[in-house]
């Protein structure tokens, strides 16, 4: 997963600062030093974009596992041991895992503060920074697709926090079904933290 998103973010980093994510975008909109927040038109447009690729990719993992135990492509809270849906842990995790994220995100494309003025490098970090983020937000312990039933309870392909309201928003497109939307809000609301720590406490400290 690691070396399939650092090539992606590689080339997209030519080509529109490796923003795949509405939250990434709406935090360099809004960035005060940023030179992408002068061009808030620009940003609405990649944020488009993000929502029309987030259905496409939906439809089409729809399709490609349709015959798949696992074919609902939507990504919802897992249950406990007591049958009950962890979709507070889904927040927690979402906020989290964003925050995390979106905060290292700023950190490597700010001139000052960037580990490393190699691309390759930098976005070798950027790649590894989501793929920690997931991971510190829980991994596959709070959310996953649902699979068939069996011997009573649900069963769920463990994916990990979805970090990504385009893609959540895809998915739900996709399924009809809209009632999970802290996938959503929650990581806009951690990037909006992650825009504010950063600002206002790690520039100033």
């Amino acid at each position: 997963m690691l070396l399939g998103v650092w090539v992606v973010t590689l080339f997209g980093l030519a080509i529109s600062g490796a923003h795949f994510n509405p939250a990434v975008t709406l935090v360099f909109m809004f960035a005060k030093k940023s030179n992408f927040g002068s061009r808030r038109l620009l940003g609405i447009i990649y944020i488009a974009g993000q929502f029309l690729g987030g259905i496409a990719a939906a439809f089409v993992s729809k399709f490609l596992n349709d015959s798949n135990e696992f074919h609902n492509v939507q990504a919802t809270p897992i249950e406990d041991k007591d049958g009950d849906s962890k979709i507070f842990s889904s927040v927690i995790s979402e906020l989290v895992g964003s925050f995390v994220f979106i905060f290292m995100f700023m950190l490597c494309t700010d001139k000052k503060t960037q580990f490393s003025k190699d691309k390759v490098i930098n976005c070798f970090i950027i790649a590894s920074a989501y793929v920690s983020s997931r991971l510190m937000a829980g991994g596959g312990l709070v959310t996953g697709h649902e699979g068939s039933r069996g011997e009573g309870q649900k069963r769920y392909l463990r994916t990990g926090p979805v970090l990504n309201p385009a893609l959540a928003f895809g998915q739900m497109v996709a399924t009809f079904e809209f009632m999970n939307v802290q996938y959503i809000l929650c990581p806009l609301a951690g990037s909006a933290l992650a825009l504010i720590f950063y600002e206002f406490i790690f520039v100033k400290s």
